[in-house]
């Protein structure tokens, strides 16, 4: 085998998978008609006419960005903001299902 023969070959373009889903927004908790988190883990101010925010890496290698709400600014996670907002009811359903599992057994 040529020392440099796999060098000049032509590899197929990489696609960019996150355009084959659908973006769904919902509000972000405690922050409703001020920002929105996507699915696709974008956040966008409703203010700057449906702006998304540039998030910065945390000391730990997540993504954040800042959110105000009345002059107060805190920075929230990316990662943990779209786990409150799309799957609040699914943690909902899970401690009502394990909630109503127990009356069942205190009743028998």
């Amino acid at each position: 085998m040529k020392k440099g023969a796999g060098l000049n070959t032509v590899r197929p373009k990489k696609e960019n998978t996150m355009q084959n889903y659908e973006e769904i927004w919902k509000d972000v908790p405690g922050y409703e008609g001020i920002y929105q988190v996507s699915n696709l883990g974008r956040v966008k101010s409703l203010y700057n006419k449906g702006m998304v925010l540039k998030p910065r890496k945390h000391r730990n290698g997540y993504q954040e960005v800042n959110l105000s709400k009345r002059k107060i600014i805190k920075t929230k996670l990316i990662h943990r903001l779209v786990m409150l907002a799309l799957l609040e009811n699914l943690i909902y359903k899970s401690i009502t299902s394990t909630e109503s599992k127990r009356i069942t057994a205190l009743k028998i």
